[in-house]
């Protein structure tokens, strides 16, 4: 199992986010949880954070875990994932490939990966 699998088996959105940066105001609404958005301003949260991920109804941004953090700290998906790692004492069994990225794909004779 990759690091970028067993962060999205065991980090709830929420709890990541919550986690790595306390400074982000998060707030209950209804059954989900709301924040103004990093990236652009809010005069009402926009964000919308799930289990699993976040959306955005002000720009449409959405994403999960790993590519928060990656845009946040604006790094690769790969140094995100060892920011995660690190702070929910995920081990990084061995370095991920690039076919262990999230977003990459094979393109047949292009020679890109």
């Amino acid at each position: 199992m990759s690091v970028f699998e067993k962060i999205k088996a065991e980090v709830d959105f929420k709890t990541g986010v919550t986690r790595l940066y306390s400074y982000l105001r998060i707030s209950r609404t209804g059954k989900n949880y709301r924040m103004k958005f990093p990236f652009h301003d809010d005069g009402d949260p926009s964000f919308v954070l799930y289990s699993r991920g976040g959306f955005c109804f002000g720009c449409g941004w959405s994403g999960d875990l790993i590519s928060f953090v990656a845009a946040v700290e604006c790094c690769s998906p790969l140094d995100a994932a060892r920011k995660i790692a690190q702070a929910f004492n995920i081990p990084m069994d061995r370095p991920p490939t690039s076919r262990g990225l999230p977003g990459r794909t094979r393109r047949s004779g292009t020679g890109c990966t």
